[in-house]
């Protein structure tokens, strides 16, 4: 199972974003950095619940709910 990313224009172009996954406790899960408009990250192994995903880039950060089933 895969968590597919797109990112809207302010969050793509050129340069690094880094990507955290947080558990619904605040707990990192997983660090990723993703390069171009779209990314994947496996989230198979995570048992179920509420997840964050933060996204950072030179244009800002973002933060939004990711529930697994």
């Amino acid at each position: 199972c895969e968590l597919k990313l797109k990112l809207n224009d302010n969050y793509s172009g050129t340069g690094a974003r880094d990507l955290i996954l947080y558990d619904c406790l605040g707990k990192t899960v997983r660090k990723e950095t993703a390069l171009g408009n779209e990314h994947s990250m496996l989230v198979k192994t995570l048992p179920r619940g509420v997840y964050y995903i933060s996204l950072t880039s030179k244009h800002g950060k973002i933060v939004r709910k990711f529930i697994k089933n």
